[in-house]
């Protein structure tokens, strides 16, 4: 995953949770992905919460995370709090 999200420059990446605690044990995690968005999120959770301590560790590794929530009858991502937000739940 890691691997193709940097050949493909891709800008934004959607993860669930337990994919984001996968990539955190990957021996690649940590390698830079120049191409991600850095202003607003490097990587975008859904599809069910992301546990406090999953995001603040990936916040230690320098890796911004935004939960997001959407629902597929109306568009996934369809809602997003800002970052103080997210630190507060």
């Amino acid at each position: 995953f890691l691997d193709g999200v940097r050949a493909h420059a891709c800008r934004r990446a959607f993860l669930v949770p337990t994919q984001l605690t996968l990539l955190r044990e990957s021996p690649r995690w940590g390698d830079a992905l120049p191409a991600l968005r850095r202003t607003l999120d490097h990587l975008i959770t859904g599809g069910a919460p992301l546990p406090p301590a999953l995001r603040l560790a990936c916040a230690a590794d320098g890796v911004a995370v935004r939960d997001r929530y959407g629902l597929t009858e109306v568009g996934p991502n369809c809602f997003a709090g800002d970052a103080a937000l997210a630190a507060a739940h």
